[in-house]
């Protein structure tokens, strides 16, 4: 099982911010949950799945990651 977060700059609303989806692979089945979060795309890091400058939001992602884990 894996998880990471996303920004879909395809679902970019007007004033430009991004949902940041959370994806988990499961047996070779990926499922998008869209967390309650938003971001800028230039200011999304993929390769560390972080936020430049949120630390609020990757403080959430950290305590999702960690509740995940522990419900396996």
């Amino acid at each position: 099982m894996t998880f990471s977060f996303l920004c879909r700059a395809s679902k970019a609303s007007k004033n430009g911010l991004c949902p940041i989806e959370f994806s988990i692979n499961i047996n070779g089945e990926r499922k998008y949950v869209t967390t309650n979060r938003k971001a800028k795309p230039f200011s999304f890091n993929p390769r560390t799945q972080k936020v430049y400058n949120d630390n609020e939001t990757t403080d959430y992602w950290a305590a999702l990651r960690a509740k995940l884990y522990a419900q396996n």
